[in-house]
């Protein structure tokens, strides 16, 4: 890496693994933008939190830092499923030998000027508001559990017929009408918005999802929940085209 601003394009590819990545020099990350698009203005961050399926679009100034510096940067995020909470207080973070370490950075002078804005003085393009929603759907994410594959002890022992459930197998879509109300690929389709109307849904889940809509954009409005269970929403971060939904309002 030269002496100059970089901008990354992170993505998240893993299935189901949640990722903390930060320098190990505390060097910030300045993100403009998220698989949603641009966000409002650059936000400054020490750490970026990525679900599955979720892109960060950042810009990195190693303008001030010595040549010959090495950087490594890091994957604070566990090696298990993520709950929210600090690395090193509410979990143990990835490995360090492997899972956590990502990438190494060297920084060699620069061989051309840098022509480039600081990233807090970056005027990125206006997004457009969005009006009222026409309608308000309860819906919920339900975790289907194996029917069929039960286990006893530690390490598991195959017993389906006295064993407890070895674990999820699917998450289903469905409505809420008082209670979760999970559907099938077969029936019939409960939400069909037209082109150019906005909605507003309140999802019901026990569960973190990371959750990826097709073709179009939203704007989560707020998460509730025990503290123990929600997963910080930054409401800097803008539209998202991909999103965990952190909320724990019901077992399902």
């Amino acid at each position: 890496m030269e002496q100059r601003r970089y901008r990354f394009r992170f993505l998240n590819g893993s299935n189901g693994r949640f990722l903390i990545l930060k320098f190990d020099n505390d060097l910030p990350f300045w993100q403009i933008g998220t698989e949603g698009g641009f966000l409002p203005e650059p936000v400054r961050l020490e750490q970026l939190l990525m679900g599955p399926a979720e892109r960060a679009d950042v810009i990195v100034d190693f303008t001030t830092i010595p040549t010959g510096t090495e950087i490594i940067l890091l994957n604070l995020g566990p090696d298990e499923p993520f709950g929210g909470g600090t690395p090193g207080e509410d979990f143990e973070p990835a490995n360090p030998a492997t899972t956590g370490q990502v990438m190494q950075l060297r920084v060699t002078p620069s061989r051309h000027r840098d022509t480039s804005l600081p990233p807090e003085r970056l005027r990125l393009p206006k997004l457009r508001p969005l009006g009222g929603e026409s309608i308000t759907r309860q819906v919920s994410l339900n975790e289907a559990d194996s029917a069929t594959v039960r286990t006893t002890g530690e390490p598991p022992v195959f017993d389906c017929d006295f064993g407890e459930v070895f674990g999820p197998v699917e998450a289903r879509l469905g409505t809420m009408n008082g209670a979760p109300n999970p559907l099938g690929r077969a029936d019939e389709i409960t939400e069909n918005p037209a082109v150019g109307r906005l909605r507003s849904g309140r999802c019901t889940t026990s569960q973190r999802t990371p959750t990826r809509s097709t073709s179009t954009r939203f704007s989560s409005r707020s998460s509730t929940g025990s503290p123990s269970t929600v997963l910080p929403t930054d409401p800097r971060l803008g539209r998202r085209a991909s999103r965990t939904i952190p909320l724990a309002l019901a077992p399902i």
